[in-house]
This record gives C-alpha cells, structure tokens and sequence, in this order.
C-alpha cells in the first residue's frame, strides 16, 4: 500500500488555511450569526415561500406555484432536482461554510487546482484565488444576491481545469473531470454562466487544435477533445431535468414566441433588443477594471459619501450634489468592476511573456467577453449576435458577459508572474515588454491624471435625472432660460468633482502598478526568495481588493441570519386579510394572532426555529385558502413581498408566463388605472361596489383583497368572482388576437366565457345555463391539487380562477380524466356533467418525473466511471511501488 506523503499534502493544506483567513477576515460578521442582506434573496424568499412550505410540510415537490402573476410553473424558482446524485460533492466540498463563504471557497479551490494544473507555482496560485474571488464583480453580484450567479462562477475554474487536463496528456482523467465539475456548474442553474462558459472552452478547445495542427500532433488533440465531448454530453445529461423543463417551459415564458401578432413588434422568439440590452457596459467603462471609479463608483452612493470630493464645488450645487449617485453611466450598478490595478499589469506582462494556445484562447476570451458586455453601446455587433448567435437572444442584462473578463485577468496575470518567478533573467531579456506593460497599464492611469479631459468626452450626468430635476426647478417658477443656466452650472460643477475623483483613483493604480512592476525588477535584479516577491504581491493584490471591495460591501450589509430566514414580518395590511378571512373561526383567529405575535418576538433573536415553525404552522392554517391579492403599495409586477404571505396578482420573475405578461399589459394596468381613479373621486361605498364591479380582469383573477396602504387594512372587493363560476355564455374568437381583445370594459367574465376556436370541438353542444341552484366549491387547496366537489340539474360550463397551462395541468372527475380548455386568455374552462361530482386538478408534468430518472441514470454511471477510474489508478500505482520495493 503506497505511504501518504504528507509533506507534498501540506502546501495545500496551508493554501487551503489561507482561502478560510481571507475569507473570515473580509466577513467576520459571518462568525457573529449574520449575513448578508441581499435584495434578490429576500425576493427569492417571498416567491419561493409557497413551494418551500409545501415541501416542509410534505416532503413533495409541488413543481406548480399560485403565489406570483396568478400561478406559474416552479422550474426557475424552486424547484429541487434530485436525479443528479452528484450534488453531494459539492456540498461536501462547501464544508458547512455560511455563505456566501461557501461559494467563496469553492471559488478560490477552484482557481488554485486549474492553476496548478497549468504547471504554476502553488504558492502564486493562492495569489490567484485570492485575485478571482475578491475582485469586485463577484463581491457586488453576492451582495445584490445573486447567489445561483456566484454558484455557477464558482465551478468555472473546476470546468476549465479539467479542459487542461485533458489536453495535457492526461484526457481520460481530464474528461471525467470535466464531466463532474460540468455537472455541478449546471446544476447551479444559471445558464447564462454556462453559456459564457461554452464560448470559454470552445474557444480553448479551438487554439489547442491550432496549436496541434501546428505543431502536427493532430492525433494527440483526437482523443481529449473525444473525451471532453462525452464530458458535456454527461454534464447535460446528468442535468437533464432542469435543462428540458426550463428550455420547454421558455417557450411559454416571455422569453418564447407570443402568439399576438397586434403589438406591432417582430418577435424573434426571445428578448427584444431594448430589453436584452437594457443593462450594458460602456466602452469606457472597460478601464474600471483597472481604475475602479472611472465611472464614479456606485449608482446607489450617493457624492456625498466621497469625502472631500465636493471642496471644489459650488456652495448653491453641493447640497444637490451631495444626493446625486456617485455613477453616471446610463445604466445602474452597485460599484465598478475592479480586478486590481496590478493584477491588470501582470495580465498584460502575461501576454507578453508566456507562450502557448492557453495564452491566445485567453485573450480571444477577454475580447469576447468585453465585445459581448458593450451591448448597446456597439449595437450593430450586437443586434447581429441578437439575431443570429443561438441561445444569444434567450438572456437579459448583456454586461453579465464580464464574468469571463472577470474570471480571465487574474488567471493571465498569475500566468504571467509565474514567468518572471521561474525566470528572473526574463526581465532583462524581454525589458522592453516589461517596459511596455508598465505604460500600457501604469503609464496609460497617468496620463488620465496628467490629461482627464482627454478621457472624459461624455455628460457627467443621467439624462433621468436631468428630466427630474428640471420639473424640480420648473415647480419652483424657474423659466425655461433659467433651467437651462442652472442645470449648465450643475454640470459644470459635476466635471470638476467627477474629474478630481477619476484622477485620485487614476493616481491610486500608478501608484500600485508602480510598486509592484519595482518589486518585480527588483527580483529580477536581486535574485531573492521567490517566496518573499509571492508576499509582496500577494499583500498588495489584497489590501488593494480589499480597499476597494469595502467601499460597497461592508459591515452595514450584514443582518442576523434570522431575518434573512423570514424578511418580510407581518404588515398591518397582512393581519387585516388575516382577520377577515379567518374571523368566521374563533380559534383560526386565535392560532394566527399568536403566530405574528411569535414571528416578531423572534424577529431579533439568534435562533429562528421559533418563528419558522409558527410560519410552518400558518401555512397549514390556510392551505384550503385560494385567494389573491393585489398589492399597490409596492412594484406590483417587480416584486415578491406580498408572495411571502399571499397569493399575488402581482410577483417578481423574469421568467414569467407571456400570456400573464399581455394580460398584465392589456388588461390589469388598465384596471389598475380604473382603480386610482375611483379612488381619488373619494367614493362612497356604493359608487365604491359599482366600481369594482367594472375590474373585470381583477375580479376575474379572483382578487379579494386590495392593499393601497401600509398603514390600515385591504380593500375587501365583493366584486371578486371565487375559485370557480359557472357562465351564460361562450364567446368563439379566431385567434389569439381575438382573443384578447374580446375583453373590454363591456365584458362581464360572470356571464361570458371567451374561448379560442381551438377549442371548440370541447365546447360544441353544450347547453348553457338552466339553473340557478348550481353550485361549485373549492374544498381542498394544494399548489398542485385543487379539489372542487359542485352539483347541477344540468351540465355546465365551469370557469375556474386558475392559470392554464397545458404543460402539466390535467383535470379528473371523480377520478376519471376529463379535457379542459383555456378560457378568458389566461384562465381554465371546463364542461361538467349533471349530478354531484368532485373534479381534481392535478399538476403532473410528465417531462419532469422521466426526465429525473435520466438524470439520476446519467449520474449514476459517471458516478461509477468515477470510481472506477480512481480503483484502477489507485491499483496501478500500488503495483509501481511494489516494483520500486523490489
């Protein structure tokens, strides 16, 4: 049996000790029960809330959620996949790490093993992992919340790793490698990493095929490439689950094809190009990656937090001033895109000094990510791209592409000081390069010092808040001449104080570029410890990261773990709808007085198993309740809070279903703008009830409670048709567009029910109406069962208040299968027989359930190979060291 050699193991070890030192040191909140306050969890968290309770409470996946946009599949919200049996790795491999330490470290693992295996030295790569992890990209996208983001960035290095492997001699280890790490990279379901990550290893597979060609060992590219390519099919397959039902479910999301054809827009299938390019990065803005506040630093900042950057200003501009946002790019951030100033320079020494595909793929991959994040700001490149590129158009917010820079510049530049460690002399050999990366780089940051007008050829200010501040000053009897001489004073003031910014931070990265590029001449003229030129670099890469990260993601952005486990305590509005629907039992009202007593009372506390299990408890409370409500006190269609505790007509997706998005567009604004107006004509209860009856796409949704404000309860509308209705009427329309605008303010969804001509083989010889004793009841309430039990002399046509969705959605009386059809654009419709029956509505999507037994099959194998292949070399090597005893 071969020995352990435990000395080769300790430098790993060690680096491993330094990535949790970092780590803590930057998050100590994180060992004080805290973590971060991230906007997007705390929406996941009210859109989630449904199906996680559901699976508390049942151990059942409900795959179908009633809580936002009137009920929509779970696939991308939260949904778990359970074939992939490879998930314990990465779960084992977090090590329990609150997060987001845990990302973090697999992050920083990561990078250190695909740096190894580039042949790099270990200790700089510590220096690299410490680079990747803390540049700023990754701290404000964990701060934001976007965690499933952070998840799928975090396997990267461990894809690309295996991709070096295998074209390194070693293609089976290589192939199996991949398949695992690819596996878990997809299975963090954030496919618009994944597909920056493709363009990544194509493009690495591609300069190692021209490097073979080349070199004409095409034979030695044949069997990684193969071996890779099964790797992908196995990263796929393994996650085949959540791959198909997203990809079909897309269809149907606005990220599909709509079927009106009356909006006057070409719809390609996917995103628009307004839409899809809405967040991208300006060209300019490319530098932040070496000068963080090139575009002044954050969106949500206001000036006033740069001290001393406002000495300069006019005394009649600076209280303004001091509220406008440090960022003045036309498009949000919560801070630069910084990878340190250094790091930058050492990217640019790699480039001229380390040879071989790996280099070239790198810096096709940067030119592409950058090419890609520019958007809008290089509109006809990527409206092609949008046209043209498979997959291009499914994905929003363009300037995600930086994940590639961003994962890139710290791999090259660690390549690049790897050089000049191994080679001293290679500083006087190659001086002119070392000299040319320091003008680039530090020599470029001091001519924006010397000449920042050069530079700075655009307004200093968003043009929304131009048009917000001349209604300002046109509100306080400012003319038209006057506006334009006080806002041209603004800016005027804004160039002084954004300059004297750019050039302090300009300053700031010569002045590291400087000390480093000394450091390294230094070394190469000295010839002193490799180890002691690591520290050096390695203190500098992370003070200056370190530095920049705090100015945006610091000890204000922790709260305590339990209020990041319930972000949303119970409103005024919220125990109203409580109260009322509930008051009909005693003891209900009791049990729900007592869980918002026990939620706030546990609100601060350390432990949040309390007030989770009284959130549990209220859930089963009202599981036979199927309601929605329509909150106007906040987003309504951008946000999740009111999910949390109820089910909304409003929600937060950017996934939703496009039929909802119409009806939204076509219909709920409209009564939503009905409704301001009854409001502010001061109503009196019955002009009120009138009112509510005109809401016919509201109450159509079954909408029942209204909250206009956080400070006294809902509207109670009476209006509100129920969970199910019979009509008097079937309205046959041609096509979609008919459809849609069948529904006016004339329509009465009570009596009329209107139906595409699809339909019409379902609903042909019914008779309508009849009597008037007919009744149908919800009487049992899941998110993927609905019970209904009615009765009726006749047979009728049933409208249910519940989203259809053919993918998934079947209908059973008393057991047997019965059809259904799409009625009123979005909702149910269904023709039931006379007598007493009970229907079910079950969702039972057939593609999710065969589709986990692939993946789990498909893990299942690569599990063995796994396995296998480690036996074998296991056995090998033992026999070596037999031979070698003997």
């Amino acid at each position: 049996m071969p020995k352990i050699n435990f000395r080769a193991i300790l430098p790993h070890f060690v680096a491993v000790i330094i990535f949790l030192l970092l780590i803590f040191a930057y998050f100590p909140e994180l060992l004080d029960n805290k973590s971060l306050n991230m906007h997007d969890i705390e929406q996941h968290k009210g859109m989630s809330n449904e199906l996680v309770d559901y699976r508390e409470r049942t151990g059942e996946e409900a795959i179908w959620t009633n809580a936002m946009f009137g009920g929509m599949p779970g696939y991308l919200i939260s949904v778990i996949y359970k074939g992939n049996l490879l998930a314990s790795v990465g779960t084992v491999m977090k090590m329990g790490l609150p997060r987001p330490a845990d990302y973090m470290f697999v992050m920083m693992l990561g990078i250190y093993v695909l740096l190894l295996s580039l042949k790099v030295r270990q200790p700089l790569a510590i220096i690299g992992a410490a680079a990747y992890a803390f540049s700023t990209y990754n701290l404000l996208s964990m701060e934001a919340g976007h965690m499933s983001k952070i998840d799928a960035m975090s396997w990267m290095p461990w894809v690309l790793a295996g991709v070096v492997i295998a074209f390194r001699g070693r293609w089976l280890a290589g192939g199996i490698f991949t398949a695992i790490a690819l596996s878990l990279q997809v299975k963090a379901s954030h496919f618009q990493i994944t597909y920056y990550l493709a363009f990544i290893v194509l493009l690495f597979a591609l300069f190692y095929m021209i490097e073979a060609i080349r070199t004409k060992t095409i034979s030695g590219f044949i069997k990684p490439a193969a071996a890779l390519l099964l790797a992908m099919v196995f990263g796929v397959l393994t996650n085949i689950s959540a791959l198909y039902t997203i990809y079909d479910y897309g269809k149907d999301s606005i990220r599909g094809k709509s079927e009106l054809t009356i909006t006057g827009k070409e719809d390609t299938g996917g995103l628009d190009p307004d839409y899809a390019f809405a967040y991208s990065y300006g060209v300019g803005e490319s530098f932040s990656y070496m000068i963080p506040n090139v575009y002044g630093g954050a969106s949500n900042i206001g000036l006033g937090e740069q001290k001393g950057a406002l000495k300069n200003a006019d005394d009649q501009y600076q209280q303004i001033m001091q509220q406008l946002p440090q960022y003045w790019s036309d498009t949000d951030t919560t801070g630069p895109f910084y990878a340190g100033a250094l790091i930058c320079f050492l990217c640019v020494v790699g480039f001229f000094f380390v040879k071989g595909p790996v280099k070239w793929a790198i810096l096709a991959s940067i030119i592409v990510g950058l090419l890609l994040s520019w958007g809008k700001n290089n509109m006809d490149f990527s409206v092609f791209l949008l046209n043209n590129l498979p997959g291009f158009n499914k994905f929003r917010s363009v300037k995600m592409a930086l994940v590639i820079t961003d994962f890139l510049i710290p791999l090259m530049a660690v390549l690049g000081l790897n050089e000049i460690i191994n080679n001293p002399f290679v500083i006087k050999e190659k001086s002119k390069l070392f000299i040319a990366s320091f003008i680039l780089t530090g020599g470029l940051c001091l001519l924006f010092y010397v000449l920042p007008d050069m530079f700075f050829s655009f307004d200093f200010i968003q043009p929304q808040i131009v048009e917000q501040l001349t209604g300002m000053l046109k509100q306080n009897k400012f003319d038209d001449g006057g506006v334009t001489q006080w806002l041209q004073g603004l800016r005027d003031n804004l160039e002084i104080v954004r300059i004297d910014i750019f050039k302090a931070e300009a300053l700031r990265a010569f002045f590291l570029i400087t000390l480093g590029a000394v450091a390294l001449f230094a070394y190469g003229r000295f010839k002193f410890s490799p180890i002691i030129i690591t520290v050096i670099i390695l203190v500098i890469t992370v003070g200056d990261l370190f530095s920049v990260d705090k100015r945006y993601v610091n000890k204000k952005d922790f709260i305590s773990r339990n209020k990041i486990a319930i972000p949303y305590e119970p409103g005024i509005p919220d125990e109203a709808v409580y109260s009322m629907e509930l008051q009909a039992d005693p003891s209900l009202k009791g049990k729900i007085d007592a869980y918002i007593a026990e939620a706030k009372k546990n609100s601060g506390s350390k432990s949040n198993g309390a007030a989770e299990e009284a959130k549990t408890r209220f859930r089963g409370l009202l599981a036979n309740t199927d309601y929605r409500v329509l909150n106007l006190t906040t987003s309504t269609f951008n946000d999740a809070a009111t999910s949390f505790y109820h089910k909304s007509v409003g929600g937060y997706s950017a996934a939703k279903l496009e039929r909802y998005q119409e009806f939204i567009e076509y219909h709920l604004q409209k009564n939503i703008q009905e409704l301001g107006r009854l409001f502010n004509s001061r109503p009196t209860d019955s002009t009120m009830k009138a009112g509510m009856q005109r809401l016919y796409a509201l109450n159509m949704l079954n909408t029942k409670y209204i909250i206009y404000s956080q400070e006294g309860p809902p509207i109670n509308n009476s209006a509100a048709l129920g969970n199910a209705w019979f009509v008097n009427e079937i309205k046959m329309v041609k096509n979609a567009n008919e459809e849609i605008q069948a529904m006016d303010a004339s329509f009465n969804p009570k009596q009329t029910a209107i139906v595409d001509q699809r339909f019409s083989q379902q609903v042909s010889g019914v008779k309508l109406g009849g009597d008037a004793s007919a009744s149908i009841m919800l009487t049992s309430y899941a998110p993927n069962l609905l019970t209904y039990d009615y009765q009726s002399s006749f047979g009728q046509v049933a409208v249910f208040s519940e989203i259809y969705y053919a993918k998934g959605w079947h209908a059973y009386i008393d057991g047997s299968p019965a059809p259904h059809f799409r009625t009123n654009y979005i909702l149910r419709g269904m023709i039931v027989p006379a007598g007493k029956h009970k229907i079910e509505f079950k969702f039972e999507p057939a593609i999710y359930y065969t589709t986990e037994k692939v993946g789990m099959a498909s893990s299942g194998v690569l599990i063995i190979v796994a396995l296998g292949s480690i036996v074998m070399w296991y056995r090998k090597r033992n026999q070596s060291e037999i031979k070698k005893a003997v």
